[in-house]
């Protein structure tokens, strides 16, 4: 069995390499102390620039109305003309018409009726007292009624059922008769035939 042999140390001191030995160092080496914060100086802000405040305008003072004058009498403003309008200008002249109408009835001595009056409204007086003869009647049942051979007139009207017949001389009175009938139709009837007896007798239509 063979012997195994002891290796001599040598006394020579091993650099151990250069990469290991700078490994070796970093590896051993301290850590080296923590950096201090480095703190960045704050700069200090600006004053804010003073604004100078401005100045309100103060609002104009509003100016009152001075109160109207109140008029102690008041006097209304006189009235002023204006033409009256188409209807009443009609009417005006047909009341102007009317006017002359009565005017030219008065001028021929005859009496116009616009309404004839009732058979209680005749006036009872003497036949010869002088009295207007009858001119225009208003329509309806009525006639006037002249007969220029003798000069005498005659006027006859129903009212209701009442008949009146009244006649003389032009200029006079004359007579008047009423015949009062039971109902307005027989009335009628009574009328007409007064009015074919006295144009049987002569008389006719009154005209101007």
């Amino acid at each position: 069995m063979a012997t195994r042999k002891t290796p001599k140390r040598s006394s020579k001191t091993v650099r151990p390499a250069a990469g290991y030995a700078r490994r070796k160092t970093a590896d051993t080496a301290a850590p080296p102390a923590a950096a201090e914060p480095i703190t960045a100086p704050v700069a200090e802000a600006a004053p804010a620039p003073v604004v100078a405040p401005t100045p309100i305008a103060a609002p104009a003072p509003i100016a009152k109305a001075a109160p109207a004058p109140v008029a102690e009498h008041l006097v209304p403003p006189p009235p002023v003309a204006s033409a009256p309008p188409p209807a009443m200008a009609g009417v005006a002249s047909a009341m102007a018409s009317l006017a002359a109408l009565d005017d030219a009835l008065a001028a021929l001595d005859i009496a116009s009726f616009a309404e004839l009056p009732t058979p209680t409204e005749i006036d009872d007086g003497a036949p010869d007292d002088d009295l207007l003869p009858p001119g225009h009647v208003p329509p309806g049942d009525v006639r006037s009624l002249r007969r220029a051979d003798s000069g005498e007139f005659a006027l006859v009207y129903r009212w209701a059922t009442a008949v009146v017949i009244r006649r003389g001389p032009v200029g006079k009175r004359g007579t008047c008769r009423v015949i009062d009938y039971p109902t307005p139709q027989m009335a009628s009837s009574g009328y007409a035939r007064e009015c074919t007896r006295l144009h049987a007798e002569g008389f006719g239509d009154y005209v101007d």
